[in-house]
């Protein structure tokens, strides 16, 4: 799989650089697990919620959630493209990353690129 490029990556994968601090907030919680994409996803989750919760405020309401969370847009999570939400759109990624196999490593080779620009390619 050597030199394998692989699209789309929606996060990025645990050994790159931009997980740093995802990796060791899951080390730090609980030692025996290791980090792997799919960890990188929950860490994805829980920055936008800690988000969506900080913007709705101390008394918390389903309306308020739902608003709070419409109301993110380019939320940089580090680990992710910009993260954007509306009432219209609650699917919040619209880019991903292109990741290569280096060293039996998964490797970001790149900044995050449309995901329309994706799609049209497998056209």
């Amino acid at each position: 799989m050597e030199g394998t490029l692989i699209v789309p990556g929606f996060v990025t994968p645990p050994t790159a650089p931009q997980s740093k601090q995802c990796v060791d907030e899951l080390a730090a919680y609980k030692k025996d697990i290791a980090p792997t994409h799919f960890s990188m996803f929950g860490c994805l989750a829980a920055t936008v919620m800690e988000e969506a919760l900080r913007r709705a405020g101390p008394d918390l309401t389903r309306a308020k959630l739902f608003a709070a969370l419409d109301s993110i847009k380019d939320l940089d999570t580090g680990i992710s493209g910009k993260v954007s939400f509306s009432a219209q759109n609650h699917m919040g990624l619209s880019s991903v990353f292109p990741v290569a196999i280096e060293k039996g490593q998964f490797k970001v080779i790149g900044g995050a690129i449309p995901w329309k620009i994706v799609t049209a390619l497998g056209n």
